[in-house]
């Protein structure tokens, strides 16, 4: 009984991971001149990194049973934002990705409060917050790029480390490894699991995220709700989704019309 318990265990937490690798082995297999190169590995890790990176934000709140449709909006609008900001202001790179970064948290902040305090499901309040985006987006650029961004800029992606790992495959694998500490290894991590768990028990007696809202967060089951849109969606989806975004603007450079 324990074994298949064990098994089941192990299926469920690493199957993902086993399945990976036996693609990798039979492509490698299949394709052994090209596929299990260097070169190879390392184009398909840049490919991936800014849709991983988005991607590990939006593990948060799919961890507590909720979604957020507005990341792909919000993207794009981040994207505009941080390439303006250099462009057109004249800011410097690294002030630029800071605002870039807190406008990210500033929109997971509205969708959490739209779903916590206006009782509006988390599906129709994100997708909701993505159009305004996207409108907003679309009324400041009227559908051309923003070109001519600083070469500094690419310090974000295109650049590499050592000439070898792309800058946007080190992004992304600290991102990973600080995801991972977080839902693994604090508090924090367990009481978001907890809230996808039974989100009203843990609302009642935990807090999930910043300090200057854990009174808050104790008081009502729909207040789990928020910090799920605000740890996850803001902390680290939105957040990290801007500055690649903004990266691969730079990246690209696009060309105005």
């Amino acid at each position: 009984m324990n074994a298949k318990l064990n098994v089941s265990r192990i299926a469920r937490n690493y199957g993902t991971l086993f399945a990976y690798i036996i693609m990798l082995l039979v492509f490698s297999i299949l394709a052994p001149s090209a596929f299990p190169t260097l070169s190879n590995v390392i184009s398909i890790l840049r490919q991936i990194a800014m849709l991983a990176t988005i991607s590990l934000g939006l593990t948060f709140v799919l961890i507590t049973k909720r979604s957020d449709l507005s990341i792909g909006y919000s993207t794009s609008f981040l994207g505009i934002v941080v390439a303006a900001l250099l462009v057109r202001a004249g800011m410097n790179i690294w002030l630029a990705a800071l605002i870039t970064v807190l406008l990210g948290a500033l929109i997971g902040l509205i969708n959490g409060v739209v779903i916590a305090y206006l009782g509006v499901p988390d599906f129709i309040a994100s997708l909701g917050v993505g159009y305004v985006v996207a409108g907003i987006n679309q009324a400041y650029t009227k559908g051309h790029p923003i070109s001519n961004l600083p070469a500094d800029f690419e310090i974000f992606g295109a650049q590499r480390l050592g000439g070898v790992i792309p800058n946007a495959v080190i992004i992304m694998l600290i991102v990973l490894v600080v995801s991972s500490i977080i839902l693994n290894q604090t508090k924090l991590g367990r009481y978001i699991y907890g809230v996808g768990d039974n989100r009203r028990q843990y609302a009642l007696h935990h807090c999930v995220g910043l300090c200057f809202l854990r009174h808050c967060l104790r008081r009502h089951g729909r207040d789990a709700d928020f910090q799920t849109g605000l740890c996850a969606s803001s902390g680290c989806g939105g957040l990290l989704a801007g500055c690649y975004c903004g990266r691969m603007a730079g990246r690209h450079r696009f060309q105005r019309r």
